[in-house]
């Protein structure tokens, strides 16, 4: 899951500072689409609760948030 969300937070920091990456924004998206799915199996595990950083939750809120600077 760490893979998946430096994959998503620093390829969509390169896009912000407006760098053009071939391939880049499509890495992203795979990325968050995997966090999505990551987040469904914390919702099915009761020993992940709530707890930080695998709650689906939060796993959800990173999602969105990176979701709307796309």
């Amino acid at each position: 899951m760490w893979k998946l969300q430096a994959e998503a937070l620093f390829g969509y920091k390169v896009l912000a500072a407006g760098h053009a990456v071939p391939g880049l924004s499509e890495r992203v998206k795979r990325a968050l689409a995997a966090l999505l799915n990551e987040a469904a199996i914390s919702d099915r595990d009761p020993r992940i609760g709530n707890d930080p950083p695998a709650s689906a939750g939060e796993i959800r809120k990173f999602v969105a948030d990176i979701r709307k600077g796309l």
